[in-house]
């Protein structure tokens, strides 16, 4: 006999997934990566009690932390930009909050961010499609992205991932053939 969950009761068997578009995130926590020049910013969707997606990336995280909001930043020379915009974005979205070039001080904090499609090729060789964060923004300002399809050259899996025949095909000779 299997043991059951403690929070088996209350837990809610829907199918909540997130959506694409804006939505306002708070940062729960960040990593520098110095070796890399990149820190990680962890985020959850909190848009109100009343929002099925508020919470969603705690409810969703495997022990692995595979299902984690995770975004990364870098802070190299050749990606300043995109720091900025990151800086910005919730500088913007938080009152009074001056950026200090420490990623700690970021947890808490609320910004935008907008989710879009993007094609993959899963497991099975099949292109599928998942939902992820893509832009920062300042709260409220709002831009809804497209989706991203996988380019021609992404649809063709390496010889070695390529899935296997269940059967080959025998080719006649060519002395069978009527012409």
């Amino acid at each position: 006999m299997i043991t059951k969950p403690s929070n088996y009761d209350t837990v809610s068997d829907d199918d909540v997934k997130v959506t694409v578009g804006p939505h306002k995130v708070v940062i729960t926590g960040a990593e520098d990566v110095k070796e890399k020049e990149y820190f990680i910013v962890h985020f959850d969707i909190d848009e109100g009690a009343d929002s099925p997606l508020t919470g969603y990336y705690k409810n969703h995280t495997g022990q692995d932390g595979k299902w984690r909001g995770n975004v990364y930043v870098s802070y190299k020379e050749t990606a300043a930009r995109m720091l900025k915009h990151f800086v910005n974005s919730v500088k913007n979205s938080n009152d009074g909050y001056e950026w200090d070039f420490d990623e700690k001080n970021l947890v808490g904090k609320f910004v935008g961010l907008n989710f879009r499609e993007e094609e993959y090729v899963n497991n099975k060789g099949d292109v599928a499609v998942n939902v992820k964060p893509f832009q920062w923004f300042a709260l409220p300002d709002v831009h809804v992205p497209g989706k991203v399809n996988l380019t021609p050259a992404k649809l063709v899996l390496p010889e070695n991932e390529r899935p296997k025949p269940a059967v080959q095909a025998a080719m006649p000779d060519d002395k069978d053939l009527p012409f």
